[in-house]
Formats: structure tokens, sequence, C-alpha cells
């Protein structure tokens, strides 16, 4: 048996060196819509509307749409641009909304050369508690500092409030947001507030209800959703970097696979550029469920931890059933979708609902009693990925 040769290094050019920044080699998938952002805005000047509230389920691209769209648009406009994300996991509304301004009085004092003292300033720690322990005295405080310091930058603000319907789920969120409607009326002449959500039943329990704290704040208006400007778009980016050409039909089909969602179709590209083989529709069939995972504050991080009678809930509320749990219909139903640890009666239903509410928040309970999914993208994960044949038959799902 001959020996093998030692390799040699080979030789380098400089088409072979690493990028300085990596910034620099990552591929820009936004597509921007520019006319968008600058109808809604220019609305807003007006006077005609209070406040704006899209609507679109998570993964629509909407987030990118305010940050990267409406926020540099409206700074082109003189005006100062503030973000609020009520979906970070573990921060209270008070507090998310606390680091959004501080953030913005941090990035102001950089670029327009502002001297802004930190909220932190002057913030007495029984103030900073709020962020734990809900107090409503101490978060009406909190917002008039907030919005003091927003009147102390100078200029027109456009307040992004994403994913608001977050406000929605909990009693302890309800002094908060009169607080917030409050300010925000006080403070009309200044501030131009851009309201985000992905449940619609969440943002109409905000803003249509009678006894909602913002009745009438905002009007809700569907985002449009992405079109074929978007396939064409992302398609001409990745073709730069793909070997084999990208069919575009293939693109829009698996684009529509995906429920429209732009990372889904980004995500396919990737892996067509790193040599995925076959056409991006049967990609997105064998790697359906990474590519629809919702993410781990979702059910789908959430489900491995869930119990059976838990896991049988969730799929009887994605069958489109949101309430009648206990009829002997329903726990005949819960048998027969694989729970078989526990009783199947009342109590245990009960314990599951609440389980599902305040431990993994996946679900809420409506004003009328019935229950939906918190996120109805955890609804359409549940829907493609977690029923057997047999279970769709049980539920009366077809997959047409």
């Amino acid at each position: 048996m001959s020996t093998p040769e030692p390799q040699k290094m080979p030789k380098t050019s400089k088409d072979d060196r690493f990028t300085a920044f990596p910034a620099k080699r990552e591929i820009q998938w936004h597509y921007h819509r520019w006319d968008l952002a600058k109808r809604y805005l220019k609305s807003m000047q007006t006077g005609a509307r209070p406040g704006i509230a899209l609507f679109a389920e998570r993964r629509q691209g909407k987030t990118d749409f305010i940050r990267k769209d409406v926020a540099p648009l409206a700074e082109s406009m003189n005006a100062a641009v503030v973000y609020v994300d009520f979906w970070a996991s573990d921060v209270t509304p008070p507090n998310a909304f606390y680091q959004g301004v501080e953030r913005a009085v941090e990035r102001y004092n950089k670029e327009l050369g502002l001297k802004l003292t930190s909220l932190e300033v002057g913030v007495p720690k029984a103030l900073k508690a709020t962020f734990q322990v809900r107090d409503r005295e101490q978060e009406a405080d909190l917002l008039y500092r907030c919005f003091e310091k927003l009147r102390e930058i100078g200029r027109p603000v456009v307040l992004l409030l994403d994913e608001v319907q977050q406000l929605a789920v909990g009693s302890e969120n309800v002094s908060f947001v009169r607080a917030l409607r409050s300010q925000l009326q006080t403070n009309s002449s200044i501030v131009n507030p851009i309201y985000t959500g992905s449940s619609q039943q969440l943002l109409a329990e905000l803003f249509k209800s009678t006894k909602a704290a913002l009745y009438q704040a905002a009007n809700i208006e569907q985002l449009p959703s992405l079109d074929g400007g978007f396939v064409d778009y992302v398609l001409d980016v990745a073709q730069k970097h793909c070997d084999s050409e990208i069919d575009r039909n293939d693109a829009i089909a698996a684009f529509r696979k995906g429920g429209n969602r732009p990372r889904v179709l980004t995500d396919l590209l990737v892996m067509k550029i790193n040599g995925g083989g076959g056409n991006l529709c049967s990609l997105f069939e064998n790697n359906k469920d990474s590519l629809l995972e919702v993410g781990a504050g979702g059910v789908s991080g959430q489900w491995s931890r869930m119990t059976q009678m838990d896991r049988a809930i969730l799929r009887i509320l994605a069958s489109g059933q949101d309430r009648g749990f206990y009829t002997p219909a329903t726990l005949s139903l819960i048998e027969s979708l694989g729970v078989s640890n526990v009783k199947i009666n009342k109590p245990n239903i009960q314990a599951s609902l609440k389980r599902l509410e305040e431990k993994h928040k996946s679900i809420f309970s409506t004003e009328h009693g019935s229950w939906l999914f918190l996120d109805s993208l955890d609804r359409a994960w549940v829907v493609d990925t977690k029923l057997s044949e047999d279970q769709r038959q049980s539920l009366g799902l077809s997959r047409g």
C-alpha cells in the first residue's frame, strides 16, 4: 500500500480574500416599498386620522417594513422615529416602551448633537420596579417622563408600536394602555403613532370595542401582502449568487406554499445558493417543518414541553372549534387525538386551557367566551405540521 503524499497549501488570489466586514457579505433581501410608506406618512400629516394600525400575520414582513421603509422615510421628512417592540420576550409593556424611548434618546444625542439627559437620570428605584411589579400610578409617571423626553427632541415624532396586540393580553395591561392613550391624546400635535399587530382579533379588542382603552385611537388596515414584485426582486438578488437558473414560476409557487411569508422564500433561495438539489417547491416539501417553525417564543418552540392534553386542545382550536370543550362529543374527540395519560374531564381540560394561556402564552380567551390562538401563525403551524391524516379526518379537515 503506497503512502499518500501530503497536500500542499493551494495558492490564493485576491478573489479568495475574506471581506473585511461580515456585513458586506450578507445578502440584502429587503424589498423596499417606499410608495406605500409615503402614503401612510402623508395621511398622518393631514391630521385626518389619530393613528394607523397595520395588521399582518407574523413573518409577513411588517416589522421590516416599518423599520426599513417607514422609519428612514419619516426621518427624511424631518420626523424623529421611536420604535417600541412589545413582542420582546420577558419584557413588560412599560419596560418595552421605556427601552424604545431610551434608545431613541441615545441615538439622537449622537446623530443630532442633542444633549438630552438619559431617562435613567432622576428615575426613582421604586419607578424602575414597575418593570416587574405592575403599579398604575408608577406606570403613568413613567409614561409621562417618556413623552416629556420625546417633546425635548424638538421634532414631530413617528412612534412605531410593534406587535401592539400584546397589550390586549392580560388585565394587568389595562392601566398602562389607558395611561398610554392619555399621553397620546395630550401630545397628539407632535406624536404620530403607527401600530402593528399580528392578531386581528386582539387588535379589534384594542381599537374597536367600546370598552377598549384605545377605542377609535386608530383605523385598522390590512398591510398589503408582498407580491410578484418582491419575488422578482429576491430572484434577481439570488441569481447573482447561484450557478443554476432559478425558475420564476417555481419561485412563485414556493412563495404561495409558504403562506406568502418572505422569510420562507429567502430561506429556500439560500438553500439553493448553497447547493440544494431540486426546485424550490421540492426543497419546501423536504424542509417544511424547519421552514415553518414559528420560533422559540411560539407554539413550535414549546410543543415538546406540552402535555398530551395541551396538544389535543391546540389541534382542536386549529380545526376552528373555539368553545364547547366540555361536551361529550369533544371529550370523545380529545380521546381520539391520543390523550391517554390523564382522565379526560372538565377540571383537566380547564387546567390545560389555563396552562396554554398563562404558561405557554399561546391562546387567549375573548370577552365572548371563545378561545383563540394568540398568533394565527401558530395555528397555521399546527395545521401544516402536527396533524396526521387520521387526526385530520377526526377534526373534519381535508388536505384541500
